[in-house]
């Protein structure tokens, strides 16, 4: 869902993206579950997205969340 995602945002079709990401978060939280760097990739890469589309209040609440699960999981040194 992702791979599909990433192409759209390339092509410029943001819209369509963010749909897809959202999707490929929605599927990692539960197959995962909310403290799994796969969930915490997928919301990165919304974030990234609503950055790239100037939504940087959007944007920053996934990035602080994805980066908190990192932290979690990996450590502050990773």
């Amino acid at each position: 869902m992702g791979d599909i995602a990433l192409c759209f945002e390339y092509m410029g079709d943001y819209s369509a993206a963010i749909v897809r990401y959202k999707a490929s978060i929605a599927l990692a939280l539960k197959k995962f579950g909310p403290t799994h760097p796969e969930y915490a990739g997928a919301l990165g890469s919304l974030g990234v997205a609503f950055c790239k589309m100037k939504r940087f209040d959007e944007a920053v609440p996934r990035l602080e969340e994805c980066l908190a699960i990192r932290r979690k999981v990996f450590g502050d040194k990773h």
